[in-house]
């Protein structure tokens, strides 16, 4: 069977007490990323407008620039929010 390089140098550097490092050091990039991944979703979220908020700001925008289209607001409001 042929050797692989990997093999050929743990073989030839006496590498094999390193492994278990190696793989823990793996282990804990993964715990890294998967931690920055939810922090940074968790930022995300706190930065968030409300569904309420954001109909508040349409129905000001919608009364700014004309009148009496609360109903009309409301209706596009609820045609392209995300279902």
């Amino acid at each position: 069977m042929k050797q692989t390089a990997v093999e050929w140098l743990v073989e030839q550097f006496n590498l094999q007490a390193y492994i278990p490092h190696i793989e823990q050091a793996k282990e804990m990039e993964n715990q890294q990323i998967e931690n920055a991944f939810e922090q940074g979703a968790k930022w995300q979220q706190e930065r968030m407008y409300s569904e309420e908020e954001v109909f508040s700001i349409i129905d000001k925008a919608f009364h700014m620039y004309a009148s009496s289209h609360r109903h009309d607001a409301k209706e596009w409001f609820e045609q392209f929010k995300k279902k």
